[in-house]
């Protein structure tokens, strides 16, 4: 399924006026009506302003505005990995407040813990957002911590999958679905296998699956 993903904190709303959020939805009103998903990517590592709509005032002030828009499909929120347990129940319990189908978990993440690269050239490519192998386990924790939170809502589940030598693309979406996932995004594992990627996990998940005793995903 395609899916448009919308980045709010390119516009930063230091204040969070209802103004300034209905200014940022009219600019990107094209895209509302165009017949896909739409992810609200409110955790952009590469904004040089921040993430304002992390807070949750300002993602409720967000996300009552998009209550009201008449939007063609359903509406998601992209969480950061970097977010604490607290901070994330809080966020969540603003989106149980609004209609936000599900939850996309996670995006890059800005930390630097646990890498085998030498800590000089870590910090000479400089900040943006990390993706892959590093990012996963925290993803992992967060899409449990959403499917439990709201089990009626859709998590999809991103990060790490096709990137480990030591893995498989197949089993990484299975850990994903078994963490309560609805469904996967493969992102950084592209480079590494191909487009043959998808191909090569709607074959093998199943052998996984079936060593669970599941015979599908549902």
């Amino acid at each position: 399924p395609l899916n448009i993903s919308m980045d709010p904190n390119l516009f930063f709303v230091e204040d969070g006026t209802d103004e300034v959020i209905e200014s940022l939805l009219w600019a990107r009103n094209e895209l509302w009506e165009v017949p896909y998903a739409k992810i609200l990517n409110i955790s952009c590592p590469n904004t040089s302003d921040g993430k304002s709509f992390q807070e949750p005032d300002k993602l409720d002030k967000l996300l009552s505005r998009t209550d009201r828009r008449k939007i063609r499909r359903d509406v998601y929120v992209k969480f950061s990995p970097d977010l604490t347990d607290e901070q994330f129940d809080e966020l969540l319990d603003v989106c149980g407040d609004h209609r936000v189908a599900g939850y996309v978990t996670g995006n890059t993440t800005t930390k630097r813990e646990g890498l085998n690269t030498n800590p000089d050239t870590v910090y000479t490519t400089g900040n943006g957002g990390l993706s892959g192998t590093p990012a996963m386990q925290r993803n992992l924790e967060m899409v449990s911590f959403a499917k439990k939170k709201h089990p009626n809502r859709f998590v999809i589940g991103v990060g790490g999958i096709g990137c480990d030598p030591y893995s498989s693309p197949e089993y990484d979406t299975y850990i994903y679905l078994r963490a309560g996932a609805d469904m996967v995004q493969v992102l950084t594992g592209i480079p590494y296998y191909g487009f043959g990627i998808f191909k090569r996990i709607n074959k093998k998940l199943p052998e996984w699956l079936e060593s669970s005793g599941f015979s599908s995903v549902e």
